[in-house]
């Protein structure tokens, strides 16, 4: 996890492919043409997964900050008894629930949506604040789904829903996400996927040049 910003060092060789051939000699026009598209098509999947990563963080982020609050109330005494406060003085390396409070205004988001997975272990070992914070987080990612089909001029109840991401490979999150789309209208067409971001604009992409549907009436309608 330390390491992975380093692949967005990728960008620099992207940009570097793209104008190369202005500074070298001896390639063809054929291979500089490669060249170039294979830099633009590096920087961008990079970008995409980095601007999809940010989206993510701030769809997690209210999932975090839930369960400091409710880590932080239970520490004062002023909330239910949670196991998210042992759980979040783990993750802060602190060790008196009232320190949480500054640990957390001194955070960035992403730190605290990094926080997710800790409340979905919570939610499994059947912590009730931990629980009802991630289904919260479910019904809210369900109207964004409710939302996103509108868009498309899609019908719920026949628009397939493909949930991917780290945070989907927890059972415990994946069905409470899968029974809010339900709730709210969606159909049984629900699976998950282990595409990146990134591969799933390329799919898009693809669809859309070959006219397949259904995703390149998506686009075009």
């Amino acid at each position: 996890e330390v390491a992975r910003p380093l692949r967005f060092l990728n960008i620099l060789f992207g940009l570097w492919l793209v104008f190369a051939p202005w500074f070298l000699d001896g390639g063809t026009v054929a291979g500089s043409l490669v060249g170039i598209l294979a830099g633009i098509l590096l920087g961008t999947m990079l970008m995409t997964e980095l601007l999809s990563n940010n989206a993510a963080a701030a769809l997690m982020l209210p999932i975090g900050l839930a369960a400091a609050e409710a880590a932080l109330r239970s520490a004062e005494g002023t909330g239910p008894s949670t196991v998210l406060e042992s759980t979040l003085r783990e993750a802060f390396a602190i060790t008196s629930g009232t320190e949480l409070g500054e640990a957390v205004s001194g955070s960035p988001p992403e730190t605290i949506a990094a926080l997710v997975p800790r409340v979905v272990s919570a939610a499994a070992q059947g912590d009730a604040c931990a629980g009802a914070i991630l289904g919260k987080g479910a019904s809210d990612l369900a109207q964004l789904g409710v939302g996103a089909v509108r868009l498309a001029a899609l019908e719920l109840a026949d628009a397939p829903v493909f949930l991917g991401g780290g945070l989907m490979r927890s059972p415990e999150y994946f069905d409470r996400v899968v029974r809010e789309l339900v709730a709210v209208g969606f159909g049984t067409q629900v699976a998950g996927v282990s595409y990146s971001s990134a591969q799933g604009a390329a799919l898009l992409a693809r669809s859309v040049t070959r006219d397949e549907a259904p995703m390149s009436g998506w686009v075009h309608g």
